[in-house]
């Protein structure tokens, strides 16, 4: 599970607010790009959504961050140095 929206999100500089299920956790630095909170706990989600409000979040270094991170030539190598040992 990769969910393309949270990629695209980040790497438009929008920190993400997502459920702690599938592959969301995985792309998320929780209080830099984002933040999770546990699925179906409608109190943990009303207390992030303040939380995300109140924080300041640099959008410029999230978008820069998230394009290094997510390039199609940066993937590319990662998986060659897995194949390769």
């Amino acid at each position: 599970n990769n969910p393309l929206s949270v990629i695209e999100a980040e790497c438009l500089g929008t920190p993400v607010l997502g459920a702690r299920i599938g592959g969301i956790p995985e792309l998320l630095e929780d209080g830099k790009t984002g933040m999770t909170f546990t699925s179906k706990d409608v109190n943990d989600l009303k207390d992030k959504i303040q939380q995300m409000w109140d924080a300041t979040s640099d959008y410029q270094e999230i978008a820069e961050e998230s394009i290094k991170r997510y390039n199609a030539e940066e993937y590319y190598k990662n998986i060659m140095k897995i194949y390769q040992g």
